[in-house]
């Protein structure tokens, strides 16, 4: 029986990013992975019974203050200091 070279013994690990806590609405979130889109993340709130709706508007808390709107197909980098907030669309247009 041959050892097996580095290439093949890799082949065989399933890569399992970590899971990351997040933040939405003072909630924590667990999420797996350092990027995903503002849907994914709505997605994961709703998993972990944050009160939220999909069509909530997504934003992305700075440490300043600031919130920067997330669009559900956008991607962001996530870490366990990231804190979102998660509000309903009153536009009735």
């Amino acid at each position: 029986m041959q050892p097996m070279t580095a290439t093949e013994s890799d082949s065989r690990v399933e890569f399992r990013p970590e899971v990351i806590t997040i933040h939405l609405n003072e909630r924590p979130v667990r999420i797996r992975g350092h990027r995903h889109t503002g849907l994914e993340i709505k997605q994961a709130a709703i998993e972990q019974h944050v009160k939220i709706e999909l069509d909530f508007l997504l934003y992305l808390e700075g440490p300043e203050g600031q919130a920067r709107h997330i669009a559900d197909d956008e991607e962001v980098a996530i870490s366990d200091k990231t804190h979102f907030a998660a509000v309903p669309d009153d536009d009735n247009s």
